[in-house]
């Protein structure tokens, strides 16, 4: 079973996706309390659009996977997982409900970027 799911992803192109997506979620929160002060509005959403924004481009990369919904969800939620450990560093970002739906949010996000970007592709 686990053999047959990772041959249908890309591994190495999703650890790259994954590396992508990090690297947005970290830039977005090191930039939140400065969009917080300069636009107030945009500030209360910003973590969110950015994470959707890291989860997109984790998942639209595809490379040669057999799957690529389950291959976008995987590389999204590695993005997540890599920026975890900054998340559990404050006390008060430890909501086990938060954590939950941003896993999930990065499940949906990435495997619909990945389908989307599979389509594209084999226009």
């Amino acid at each position: 079973m686990m053999g047959t799911f990772f041959e249908s992803i890309d591994t190495p192109t999703a650890v790259r996706a994954a590396s992508r997506g990090f690297s947005v979620l970290v830039l977005g929160g090191l930039s939140a309390p400065l969009v917080a002060m300069a636009v107030p509005p945009l500030g209360a959403v910003w973590l969110t659009l950015t994470s959707v924004l890291a989860f997109t481009l984790a998942g639209v990369r595809i490379g040669a996977a057999s799957r690529p919904a389950v291959h976008g969800a995987v590389a999204a939620t590695l993005a997540y997982v890599l920026v975890l450990p900054l998340v559990l560093i404050s006390p008060t970002t430890r909501d086990p409900v938060q954590i939950g739906l941003t896993v999930l949010t990065a499940l949906v996000v990435g495997a619909v970027a990945g389908m989307v970007s599979a389509r594209r592709a084999s226009r």
